[in-house]
């Protein structure tokens, strides 16, 4: 199973997903077995779903070899798959046409649109996403609220349907107000695993963000800057290994090992065509912004 939610707020929406597998024909507890579950097809339409892998797979294959000419033969399309699949592999869609977004849900046999907000996936680790989300901070963004409790819900243990990798997808002003666009959402997660005493008026010293044996850890999810090639790039910079999710290709994981973040990004470019940014780890206390363009 899995675990996607949305929320509409305004005219912007935002999903989250996890990317564990939970069917027993593949190997689980391995991170990098797992799949993409948010598909963005181009600048306009990101599809979720949960459920029935295969038919799943299935679906985004013949959205690729078909390209659906508008939102409703798209909706056509996923919920055939969805009945092919007895209702087993439910959707989740965010689109942006005219400058207007719009969520819509394909379930129980039927397609719902203009939705505030959707979820698909497993009702236990819903139940406890929505927990986190009531006890949400007031100084947060509904957004910044919704990517908080998705996190401490895909870190929950006890919840063994859901986790590994959270993939978001948000819709942004990506060309200077002229319509909004669906694209992956970049970050970097550093988690130092060492205590570190601070004292005031003392010389500043920059902390430091620890290494391997010390318990920490960090990953950059790196996007296409090519909008109607959308890919997800996830690297390790403590294990110098990345994973390339490129859906067009296939669901799962791409692997490239031995490489740093800058290399990960560049064999990518040479072997998919696809020109990627996000933040690379550069020292022990320092981060830095990196392009395949800046080479």
């Amino acid at each position: 199973m899995t675990l996607i939610v949305a929320k509409q707020v305004g005219n912007s929406i935002k999903m989250e997903s996890d990317s564990r597998i939970t069917d027993p024909n593949v190997v689980n507890g391995n991170p990098q077995k797992g799949l993409i579950k948010l598909v963005a097809l181009n600048p306009f339409i990101c599809v979720g779903y949960a459920g029935d892998v295969h038919f799943a797979e299935e679906a985004i294959r013949a959205i690729y070899a078909q390209k659906p000419s508008s939102v409703i033969l798209l909706v056509a399309l996923l919920l055939n798959y969805h009945n092919l699949s007895g209702r087993q592999t439910d959707f989740l869609i965010a689109s942006v046409f005219n400058g207007k977004a719009n969520l819509m849900k394909i379930s129980s046999g039927k397609a719902e649109d203009k939705l505030s907000t959707g979820w698909i996936g497993d009702i236990e680790a819903f139940e406890f996403f929505q927990k986190e989300w009531n006890n949400r901070s007031a100084e947060k963004s509904e957004f910044e609220s919704l990517t908080t409790a998705f996190k401490q819900t895909i870190e929950n243990e006890k919840l063994e349907s859901v986790g590994d990798f959270q993939i978001s997808v948000i819709t942004t002003d990506n060309n200077k107000g002229k319509v909004p666009t669906v694209m992956y959402e970049e970050k970097m997660e550093l988690i130092s695993g060492i205590s570190q005493k601070l004292e005031i008026g003392k010389k500043s010293i920059p902390l430091t963000f620890g290494d391997a044996s010390s318990g920490s850890y960090g990953i950059s999810y790196f996007i296409s800057l090519d909008l109607f090639n959308q890919a997800v790039g996830v690297h390790f910079p403590l294990g110098d290994f990345g994973l390339l999710f490129f859906p067009k290709v296939g669901l799962g994981a791409i692997k490239y090992s031995n490489t740093d973040a800058q290399g990960f990004i560049d064999s990518v470019k040479s072997d998919y065509g696809i020109p990627m940014k996000g933040f690379e780890r550069m020292s022990d206390s320092a981060v830095r912004l990196i392009s395949t363009l800046s080479r």
